[in-house]
Order: structure tokens, then C-alpha cells, then sequence
């Protein structure tokens, strides 16, 4: 890999002191430049598969390390009694027209083959046998900031000062392919006032309040024409852009699925009251927070497919007499051939009608005490309350769903008053009664203990101990938006699955999307059958109970060491679920269709975040930390660290989305890596005058060797616990399922048979497919991705010339990112398992390489 960075930061300062009127104001102006060149490569269909051959599409390494190349059938010709398909001929599925596919006019998909051909760039080399595009990708961002502050005093006990602050950043990030690439600038203003009165000798108060506007955008690129029209994809926006494709093996370009801007106008008021009287040391306060939170979205509006391998193979899943049929060995199939066909397993699209705008108000308000009961014992204890009001929508433009009925309830009496002006757009429409203008209510009953102590068992050793309540009302927005108003007229959701027991595909992308636009109400038994989301009715507020102990032990005169203990429970997180998702095909319901194993079979999928998810975490931090000892400052952490969820953090809707099964695959959390050692150091050398070495120096050579100093930060880490994915054997509630973990056979997935390699991160081989209608049991964290060895080291010296003035010096500094060039690998292909991908466990990235950058500074 190969990179370059150039980045400029400069700065501006003015100062202005008025003594007479003890007013002191400050300017500050900042700016940033970066641009840079990263090599990037995608794998993508080779010349052989875009003309529809798969006769040899896995290369061997020479060790077979892809396997056999599996056969492709055709889904359209198959035996009438056992389902079995009939293979396409040399393993190639035609391109032009033909009776194979009958009754398609022919087998590949339209819109699928001109997407590839005008919109995917062909393979410009080939690593380890798979075909990728490859180009430089750039980065460039451009930042400003200005600052104003006025500080007043005035008089003795009294002092106010204002700030203002402007911050704009402009960034993109490029792409290997023509519709990649992402912009997301981002703006914020703000203002704050601060008056701070000391009452007394023993009383002070602290006044502030403030205003902010951040605003963040997350865009597509712009420069390409509106794609999927062009493919002849229907209703989507009349944006640019074009579909994103899902597959395991390849990256078939796609615009960035988001294209969304929003504004946040926060005010707030705040006021602490503190007091010392005798032991106590005493504080007092309250404050509130007004949000209002504007979101335009164009989110899934060019249109999303998902394929998988299920059309292609030989046997429908679950086809009890097919498999009979068959006989034993791989049944096949290939992903980038049900996309050939256009034969999705889900497809998706998303339109926005009325951008979502919600007003919440915070309220906060806490009283504490630190107590010093004796020369040796302090406690601390406190309580706090809080409440976070639901997101009013002004609009009214909520919705959520009656169980009972299996029906849509409105906040409006009549949903389309929201685009009439005679009911100001919908804010003075007439409201269903008994129906919350938000859909939903939050916890009230927010009261927070807090408590602590601080015990001197010696001169050089003190224990600590606290516990805590921490809630958290603090909504995602981006996601709680998508379902707070996420229904017809408001919002259209197209959301459609094909289940791999199919016989054939009955949706392909061309003639994707005939839903109407968003002006209807949605009916149960549409068709397509309608998918959409709710708020749920009440959010209790998220609970976070954390207790901790720590021993701090002096060591002589320079050094310390700490060993500090935290645990923590915390409730009610959100997590998403979808109420309406099929009971798996087993039993009675093996032979039923997808919307006859749903608790409502007039609708889809019915989606939303549910208060039901929980996390527990414990770790252990030792730090060895140190004053300046012989020109030698040092800090350490090792941390051992376990942190259980429900939750799969770093994706979206990937978890068991089944309310049935919320907790099934709860594990180890991908961010929380199970040891760390961290060493941060800075060394002066001792060289020059008054120092140990060279200290007879003369003048020119003292200016040599004096003033070097040798710092940097060291990182051995464990990799973050990962999760290898498998098949949604549900039919189309989970957006990805979870593979088989061999447990029975005691299989260890981290333990490697001759030891890791960038071809076997973990034993790919204790993975399988679960069986169909069955959910896999590989939890959260079921791997281990590879860890961290990387030192960044710096070199730098200080030399005074007093030129101009006494302040006068020159600053040099070398620093070395991966000083040491080692190869840390990325994350590692988990899509599996290998009889669906051959590359499971592979690793296609590493961590940036050693990178050196040099600075010079004359300060005057």
C-alpha cells in the first residue's frame, strides 16, 4: 500500500486588555488543510463472470484454498416431483435471449447486467487469485475556526465572560469505484455566557447559559446522474445515485446509502450553588436543555438488494425430498449468479415525504455533599433527578400500532392534514384522542443515588469505593427518526424478501419499485405487502448502576501505582426488533409461506427499538505513573476488560431482530477488546550543559546536543470479539442470521491448526451452516479479529535563539506513526460459512503502514 498526506494547520491570535475597565477580549483563528492519497482495491466479477461464466470462478492457490468451483442451477428448470434444479449448461447462464428462463424472456436481469456493465469497473489486477479494481482514493478535509471571548470583571467577587465560537468543516471521501464517495461537512455555532458571584468567603455561584447549532451532513457524490432511473428501477428519488447491491464475495459499486442533513438548535440554562460550612463541602444545582432537532432524510431512496446464494443452488432450503434427489456434496450456488438473475432475497426502498422536525426539554436537578467524617475518611453521597420529555413532533406526524386491532393509530385524525395550510401543516389539525402526539411516554421516575468514600489507610496508600444510577435518555435520533413517523403518507417503505425455500424467484430488480408514492394510507394484504414502523408506547429511561474500587499506592517519592476495579449493569438500551417477524419453519408451519408464519399476515415486516437490551461489564486497570525522574516521565495501563450485550454495536438491525429470540446471541461486545497494554514515556537525553554527558560542551556544540527529547506510545492489545454471520433461516425477519458454532466437538474457533495466517484469522472450520428453519448459536464474539502491535515514537528538539526577544526559539520535531513498519491485520472476512464463502477468515486489509512526517516551527 502506498499513501500520501499533506495538511497545513495555521493560526491567527489577537489580544486587547483594558485595565481601567478590567475587560479583556481575545480573538483566535484556526485553520486545517489536509489532502490525502490512500491506496484502495474492491474485489469485483472477473471478464470470465461478467459474461455470465462461472465455470471457473475460485481459483486454487495451489493449495485448493478455495475449493471446487460449485455448480450453477437454474431456478426455472427443475424435476416437478423433487424440486431439484437442473444445472445451467457448462455453468454459464446466457446472456441474450432465451427459453432456458422461461417464462423470463431470458435469464439475466436487465437491470442487473447494465448495472454491472456501465457502473462497475472491470479488475485491473489480481492478488491471491481474486480479481480487484484498484486506484488512489482521496481524502481531503478543510476546517476553520474562530473564536471570540470577552472576559469582564466586574469587581472583586464578580466575573462574567461570553464566548462565540464558529466552526466549519468541508470534507469528502473518495472511492475506488465512479458512484463511491462521501461527503459529510459539518458546521456548528455557538454561544455561551458564564457569571460566576462569589456570595462569600465559603459561597460561590456559578450562572451559564448558552446556544448551539450544530449542523452534520452525510452526502452522497453528487457528479453522477440519477443511476437507478437509469437502469430502469422505479419510483425511487429523483436524487443522483444509484442502488446499493449487497453480496459476500464482491463490491458492485453503489452510492452512499445516506444523503441526509441536520440541524440541532440547543438551548440551555444552568446553575450550581456551591457552599463550605465546617466538614461539609456542598453543591447544589439544576439546569434545562432545549433541543430542537430538524432531520431531512433521503435515506434507501435509489433502492437496495440484497442477494445470497439460494436461487442458484440446487435444492430449495428445506426441501426435504430434494435433498434426497441430490445425494450427498456441495449443492452449490453463488451469490453474483442469483444477482445475474436478479432473483434479490430482500430488497428495500425508503422516500421521505415531510422531514421529520422534534422539540425535546431536559430537566435536571441534583443535591451532594462531600463529607470529611475524619482526618482519614471522606464520604461523598448525592442525589439527582432527571427527565427527558418525549420528541414532540410539531407537525404531528406520528404514528404507532394497535396490537389488539392490527391496526396503524395516527396522532392526526386525518394523516393528510399534514399538507394542508388551513391546518398550518398539520400543527393545529385535529388529534385522535386518547393517542399521544409523540406515540410514546418516558420514564419519569429518574432518581439517581450516588454515593462514595475515600479512605487514608497509610501516608502512601488510599481506598476508594462509589457507587452510581446514570441515566441516559439521549436517543439515537438518526435511528428513532426512521420510526417515530416512518409510516405512510409520511413514509413510504418498500421492504420486500424472497425466503430460500422459494422454488423459484418471484421479484427481480427490473420492475422494482411499483409501490405508489406516499399519499395513500396503508392497507394489510397490499401487494406488495406492506412493511413500515412504529414508536413503541412507553421508553423507560435507559439505566446505566456502576460501583467501583481503586488502592492508589505511593512509591517513593516520584512514583505511583493504581489498581482500580469498575463494574457496571445497564438496562433498558435500545434495541431493534421487528414485532411482526415469522416464526421459523418448523413443524406445523415447515410447509407455510413467509406471511402465514407472521403474527399479522396482511403486513410485513413491522419495525422497532424496544427498550429491551442490556449490557454487563467488568474490568480491571493497573496504571504506573510517575513525576519527572532522571529526565523520565512514564504512564502505563494494562487493562483486562469483559463486556456482555445483547447488542451487536458497530452495525445496524444485525442482532436477532425476532422478538421471540432477543437475547439469543448475546456475547462478547465487538468493542471491548479482553486485555490492552498502553505505554506512554517521554525522556529528555541527557546531553549538554548541567547535564550528565557533555557538560563541558562550548557554546556552537551545547546548541547541538542539548535539549533532545525522545517520546512515544506503545499498544499491545487483544482484538475485538466479532461474530461470523450466516443465513436469515427465519425467511425474512433477520436482515443477517448467525452461523453454527461446533460446540459439541469442543471446537475452538481462536485456536488455529499450525498456527494464524492472514489465509486463517481464526478455524474456519468450526463454523457450519445451521440447518434451514433453525437459528444458529455462534453468539456475539464468537471470534477473536487479530490485535494490535504499534509504536509511535517522536524525536524532538527545542533550540533557544532568543531572536527577537527572550521568547525566541526554533522547534524540530520527527515522528514516526508504526515506527517500526509491523503488519497488523484488519478485521477478517466473517460472512460464512465456507461452503458460502470460501474466503471466511481471511484477512483483505491492515492497519495503516509505517508513516513519517517532519516539522519545523520558529516561534518569535
Amino acid at each position: 500500500p502506498r499513501s500520501g498526506v499533506f495538511h497545513g494547520p495555521f493560526t491567527h491570535k489577537l489580544s486587547c486588555t483594558s485595565k481601567k475597565n478590567k475587560l479583556l477580549f481575545f480573538g483566535n483563528f484556526e485553520g486545517y488543510r489536509l489532502r490525502e492519497s490512500d491506496f484502495s482495491e474492491e474485489p469485483v466479477p472477473d471478464a470470465y463472470m461478467r459474461q455470465g461464466d462461472f465455470s471457473h470462478y475460485r481459483p486454487s492457490l495451489g493449495n485448493n484454498q478455495f475449493g471446487p468451483t460449485p455448480t450453477i442451477y437454474n431456478p426455472f428448470q427443475y424435476d416437478p416431483v423433487t424440486g431439484l434444479r437442473k444445472p445451467f449448461p457448462g455453468n454459464q447462464i446466457p446472456l441474450g435471449a432465451t427459453t432456458l428462463c422461461a417464462p423470463q424472456p431470458q435469464c439475466v436481469d436487465p437491470a442487473a447486467l447494465s448495472f454491472l456493465q456501465k457502473w462497475v469497473l472491470p479488475p485491473n489486477q489480481v492478488i491471491d487469485g481474486i480479481s480487484y479494481a484498484t486506484a488512489d482514493t482521496r481524502t481531503w478535509i478543510n476546517r476553520n475556526q474562530g473564536t471570540v471571548r470577552l472576559d469582564w470583571n466586574k469587581s472583586a467577587k464578580s466575573n462574567i465572560y461570553g464566548r462565540w465560537t464558529d466552526f466549519k468543516t468541508d470534507a469528502l471521501s473518495g472511492g475506488v469505484q465512479p458512484l463511491e464517495g462521501t461527503a459529510s461537512p459539518y458546521s456548528e455555532q455557538n454561544l455561551v455566557i458564564h457569571w460566576t458571584k462569589s456570595i462569600s468567603s465559603s459561597v460561590v455561584n456559578d450562572f451559564m447559559a448558552s446556544y448551539a447549532r450544530p449542523r452534520w451532513f452525510f452526502e452522497r457524490k453528487h457528479d453522477v446522474p440519477n443511476v437507478s432511473e437509469q437502469i430502469g428501477l422505479l419510483n425511487t428519488s429523483a436524487d443522483v445515485g444509484g442502488p446499493n447491491i449487497g453480496l459476500s464475495e464482491y463490491i458492485l459499486d453503489g452510492s452512499t446509502t445516506y444523503d441526509w442533513q441536520t440541524t440541532s438548535n440547543k438551548f440551555q440554562v444552568k446553575d450550581d450553588f456551591r457552599m463550605v460550612k465546617g466538614r461539609h463541602n456542598m453543591a447544589f444545582g439544576g439546569e434545562i436543555i432545549n433541543d430542537r432537532f430538524i432531520y431531512h432524510n433521503l435515506s434507501g431512496d435509489k433502492g437496495y438488494f440484497g442477494f445470497a446464494p439460494q436461487f442458484s443452488a440446487a435444492c430449495p432450503a428445506g426441501n426435504d425430498a430434494c435433498t434426497a434427489a441430490f445425494g450427498t456434496g456441495d449443492q452449490g450456488g453463488f451469490d453474483l449468479a442469483d444477482y445475474f438473475m436478479g432473483a434479490w432475497n430482500e430488497s428495500l426502498l425508503l422516500n421521505s415525504a415531510a422531514p421529520y422536525g422534534g422539540h425535546q426539554t431536559y430537566y435536571g436537578f441534583y443535591g451532594q455533599d462531600s463529607w470529611r467524617f475524619t482526618s482519614k475518611l471522606t464520604l461523598n453521597f448525592g442525589l439527582r433527578y432527571e427527565f427527558w420529555s418525549p420528541w414532540l413532533v410539531p407537525r404531528n406526524t406520528t404514528a404507532s400500532f394497535n396490537f389488539a386491532a392490527g391496526t396503524i393509530q395516527y396522532a392526526l385524525k386525518n394523516p393528510f392534514d399534514y399538507l394542508s395550510s388551513q391546518y398550518c401543516y398539520g400543527e393545529c389539525a385535529p388529534l385522535n384522542p386518547g393517542v399521544p402526539r409523540s406515540s410514546y411516554k418516558n420514564g419519569e421516575k429518574n432518581f439517581e443515588p450516588r454515593i462514595g468514600m475515600a479512605y487514608q489507610v497509610t501516608p502512601n496508600t488510599t481506598f476508594r469505593a462509589s457507587f452510581g444510577q446514570f441515566d441516559d435518555d439521549n436517543i439515537n435520533m438518526v435511528l428513532f427518526v426512521l420510526c417515530q413517523d416512518a409510516v405512510s403518507p409520511f413514509f413510504l417503505r418498500d421492504e420486500t424478501y424472497q425466503v430460500n425455500s422459494q422454488q423459484v424467484p418471484t421479484g427481480f430488480m427490473t420492475g422494482s419499485y411499483p409501490a405508489p408514492a406516499p399519499t395513500a394510507l396503508p392497507e394489510p394484504y397490499a401487494n406488495p405487502v406492506l412493511a413500515f414502523r412504529y414508536v413503541s408506547p412507553y421508553y423507560p429511561t435507559p439505566t446505566l448502576y456502576q460501583w467501583s474500587a481503586s488502592v492508589q499506592r505511593r512509591l517513593g517519592s516520584s512514583w505511583s501505582l493504581e489498581t482500580n476495579y469498575v463494574g457496571s449493569h445497564t438496562i433498558h438500551q435500545l434495541q431493534y426488533v421487528d414485532m411482526n417477524s415469522p416464526a421459523l419453519p418448523q413443524g406445523a408451519l415447515a410447509n407455510a409461506t413467509l406471511q402465514e408464519r407472521r403474527v399479522f399476515p396482511g403486513w410485513s415486516t413491522i419495525g422497532t427499538w424496544l427498550p429491551e437490551g442490556y449490557s454487563k461489564y467488568e474490568s480491571l486497570l493497573v496504571s504506573l505513573k510517575n513525576n519527572p525522574w532522571h529526565g523520565l516521565s512514564m504512564m502505563s495501563n494494562f487493562m483486562w476488560a469483559k463486556n456482555l450485550t445483547t447488542m451487536d454495536a458497530s452495525t445496524s438491525e444485525q442482532d436477532s431482530v425476532d422478538f421471540r429470540y432477543p437475547y439469543i446471541w448475546t456475547g462478547p461486545a465487538d468493542f471491548t477488546p479482553a486485555k490492552s497494554l498502553t505505554l506512554g514515556y517521554n525522556y529528555t537525553l541527557p546531553f549538554g550543559k548541567g547535564r550528565a554527558l557533555a557538560s563541558s560542551a562550548g557554546p556552537v556544540l551545547d546548541k547541538v546536543v542539548s535539549g533532545w527529547t525522545i517520546s512515544g506510545i506503545t499498544r499491545f492489545s487483544t482484538g475485538a470479539p466479532w461474530r461470523v454471520v450466516g443465513p436469515d433461516n427465519s425467511g425474512g425477519s433477520n436482515t443477517s442470521g448467525s452461523a453454527d458454532l461446533n460446540k459439541l466437538a469442543g471446537c475452538n474457533p481462536n485456536n488455529v491448526p499450525g498456527g494464524k495466517n492472514r489465509f486463517a484469522v481464526f478455524n474456519a472450520a468450526c463454523f457450519a451452516l445451521p440447518p434451514y428453519g433453525v437459528m444458529g448459536n455462534a453468539t456475539i464474539g464468537s471470534i477473536t479479529s487479530p490485535g494490535v502491535n504499534n509504536w509511535d515514537l517522536s524525536l524532538a528538539k527545542v533550540t533557544r535563539t532568543r531572536f527577537p526577544k527572550e521568547s525566541g526559539e526554533v522547534q524540530f520535531r520527527a515522528e514516526m506513526f508504526n515506527a517500526f513498519n509491523h503488519t497488523q491485520w484488519g478485521s477478517p472476512d466473517t460472512y460464512g460459512p465456507t461452503s458460502v464463502e470460501p474466503t471466511l477468515g481471511w484477512v483483505f486489509s491492515t492497519r495503516p503502514p509505517r508513516l513519517v512526517q517532519f516539522t519545523l516551527k520558529y516561534i518569535f
